[in-house]
């Protein structure tokens, strides 16, 4: 048990070491996994590849990194929602529910 526990702390700087090597990864808004250049500028991982398929110099944002906006649901869309379940068929077993939810 020691010996394993020797064994993982010893292997812990090398895995953080392993992980801060490898470049970071970005991903533009179609799931096109990136990389920032030296120069600020982004150039896809799998460019031959996404080559094969499609041409990539005519999608828009192609890129230009994603960044996530929550700007759908916000929640006041939320406010006034009641949530009501109706049973629709019962079972011996009252741990088995088939119902339907019905928002309002």
């Amino acid at each position: 048990m020691k010996l394993k526990l020797i064994f993982c702390l010893c292997m812990l700087p090398l895995l953080c070491l392993a992980q801060e090597s490898q470049p970071q990864q970005f991903s533009n808004r179609y799931g096109m996994k990136m990389t920032r250049n030296d120069d600020g500028s982004y150039a896809l991982l799998y460019a031959k590849k996404y080559a094969k398929f499609i041409d990539v110099n005519t999608i828009p944002d192609v890129m230009v990194p994603y960044t996530y906006q929550a700007d759908r649901l916000k929640s006041k869309d939320y406010k006034g929602v009641t949530t009501k379940d109706i049973v629709y068929k019962k079972h011996k077993d009252p741990k088995i529910r088939n119902y339907h939810p019905i928002h309002d």
